[in-house]
């Protein structure tokens, strides 16, 4: 099935890698794609061979706010909308000493990393706002913001800070029932690890490999791009503040088992635990909710189920999906005295 049938989506750093990979396969889903990039020929090229019915291009350096706000107004004047939201550009500092770093190259991969972020959640934001569209956002993060040593200073630094941005904007545009999240790779073969890694990507790959703990599957930029997918479709519609990891396990050490969490859905035991009905029960998650607008139902979890089950979470193992609409990871106010 066309699971972003109809959709639009703007996707930045999509001339290559895991934005190239995730352009095509939204677009093979149905979705209208705006490719977002600086690099204006690889970008004309990825547009071209998805075809001009489903993508197209658009010069964008996420480091400068106008020209993000401009290509989010492109996007809803050529398509009417904007649905989906990937923020993917980012860059990667070399690997050096902290007692040796360069304070100059911090500025500027916190300027791309999470100034850009910023940049696009704010614009996209308010152009799904407008509209009233429940829009999906959704955020590359890495591993490396969840174990120390293994990747570089600045680049560390800068996905630690793009899962609290994450974290922030699901909080407050939950409201309008627009989900945020993000996806954290751990060492994907694309042209920019390959640059910093000074590798090939047969290089890069055999050295992940020899460490992953997830044997007998290697970590390419489509896994990236389904677990992209899974949260930009309507079967994560409860799904939001969730950092997505997709590392076979790497980060929680040999574990081999997903969890789904759900919040607050109205099964036969959680009625007859609270001595409620069906609708008085969803009354009561839904007061207390941070995603508003949708209803947690079994179904929701059905999907989180079936996606952890799938070859589309190939690489997805030790990682508990909560699928509660951002409750979890935002502040609730207390209750009146």
């Amino acid at each position: 099935s066309r699971r972003l049938h109809g959709k639009v989506a703007l996707i930045t750093g999509a001339a290559s890698g895991i934005g190239e990979e995730t352009a095509r396969l939204f677009a093979a889903n149905g979705a209208f794609v705006v490719v977002a990039d600086i690099d204006d020929e690889l970008g004309q090229q990825v547009a071209a061979s998805i075809g001009a019915d489903k993508a197209s291009f658009r010069h964008c350096n996420v480091r400068d706010e106008k020209q993000v706000e401009e290509t989010v107004s492109y996007t809803v004047e050529k398509h009417g909308r904007l649905d989906i939201l990937f923020s993917n550009a980012a860059v990667m500092d070399s690997f050096t000493s902290i007692l040796e770093f360069d304070m100059a190259e911090f500025d500027n991969v916190m300027t791309t990393n999470v100034s850009g972020v910023i940049a696009t959640i704010k614009h996209a934001g308010r152009a799904m706002v407008e509209q009233n569209i429940r829009g999906s956002i959704i955020c590359t993060a890495s591993v490396v913001a969840m174990i120390g040593g293994i990747g570089p200073v600045a680049y560390a630094s800068s996905k630690h800070a793009v899962v609290g941005v994450m974290r922030s904007s699901c909080a407050e545009l939950g409201t309008y029932g627009i989900r945020v999240n993000c996806v954290s790779p751990h060492g994907v073969a694309t042209p920019m690890a390959c640059r910093s890694l000074n590798l090939k990507g047969s290089e890069v790959e055999e050295l992940v490999c020899s460490r992953a703990n997830l044997k007998g599957v290697v970590l390419k930029a489509s896994h990236m791009a389904e677990a992209a997918l899974f949260l930009a479709s309507d079967e994560s519609a409860c799904v939001s503040g969730q950092n997505l990891v997709v590392d076979g396990g790497y980060s929680v050490v040999k574990s081999f088992m997903n969890g789904v969490s759900p919040y607050g859905v109205a099964t036969p035991m959680t009625c007859n635990s609270y001595n409620m009905t069906v609708r008085e029960a969803e009354d009561s998650s839904a007061a207390l909710a941070n995603l508003k607008g949708i209803v947690l139902k079994p179904r929701h979890v059905a999907e989180a189920v079936l996606f952890l089950a799938s070859d589309e979470s190939a690489y997805v193992s030790g990682h508990d999906l909560a699928v509660d609409g951002g409750f979890t990871v935002v502040r609730h106010p207390a209750p009146a005295p």
